[in-house]
C-alpha cells in the first residue's frame, strides 16, 4: 500500500515517463483498483506508441507487455472483446518483432517473454 502512494507521486510529477506509469497501472491493478489502472494502462501505451526511444526493440517489448497488462486488467472486469484485442496487438507485435530480429519464421525466442 505504501509503494502505492510513492508510484502515484511519481506518476503525478511525471505523468509522461512511461515507467512511472506502469508502475502506478501495475499497483493499482494489483489493489483491484481496476477503475484507475485502466486509464493509467491506456495512457502508457499511448507513450510507447508515440514516443521515440534509442532502443526500438525495449519500446516493443515495454508496450507489449503494457497490452497484455492491460488485457489481463480487460479479462478481470469481464470485457472478453476488448481483452482479446489487446491480447492480440501483443502478440502481433511480438511476432513481429521475432521476425525482425533474425527469427525468419517470426518466431518468438527467450528474450521475447512478456510478463504479466
Amino acid at each position: 500500500m505504501q509503494a502505492l502512494s510513492h508510484y502515484q507521486k511519481a506518476y503525478s510529477y511525471r505523468p509522461e515517463n512511461p515507467f512511472y506509469g506502469q508502475a502506478y497501472a501495475d499497483s493499482l491493478y494489483q489493489q483491484n483498483n481496476f477503475k484507475e489502472a485502466g486509464p493509467v494502462y491506456e495512457g502508457v501505451i499511448k507513450i510507447w506508441r508515440s514516443g521515440a526511444t534509442p532502443d526500438p526493440h525495449a519500446k516493443l517489448l515495454f508496450l507489449a507487455t503494457t497490452l497484455n497488462n492491460l488485457g489481463n486488467l480487460y479479462t478481470d472486469t469481464k470485457r472478453f472483446k476488448e481483452a482479446e484485442g489487446a491480447y492480440i496487438e501483443a502478440l502481433a507485435r511480438l511476432i513481429h518483432e521475432g521476425a525482425m530480429s533474425g527469427g525468419g519464421r517470426g518466431e518468438i525466442g527467450p528474450k521475447m517473454l512478456v510478463a504479466g
